[in-house]
């Protein structure tokens, strides 16, 4: 790429949004790149990977199913409901 734009353009071309890693020295830079980029995640000089649970894990775009971790999966996976009582 002959750009850091270019580059950025050229990831949010894609249909997937998943996750992406940035590699740099300039962390100010690294993270405007990251708010920049179309993904669920953005690693900074690292590779791309399934984080701990206490975090949310989600994809945009075509990529992913929602949003995974611990607490993110117990509430998709759970439903609010009241009951209400009339105890005279």
């Amino acid at each position: 790429m002959a750009s850091v734009e270019e580059a950025i353009a050229f990831a949010n071309e894609s249909e997937f949004g998943l996750q992406s890693s940035v590699f740099t020295n300039d962390f100010k830079k690294a993270f405007e790149i990251a708010e920049k980029l179309e993904v669920g995640a953005v690693h900074i000089n690292n590779k791309t990977q399934r984080g701990p649970d206490n975090f949310p894990f989600l994809g945009v775009k075509g990529s992913g199913a929602g949003v995974q971790g611990i607490k993110y999966s117990i509430e998709a996976m759970t439903n609010v409901k009241s009951i209400v009582f009339d105890v005279k």
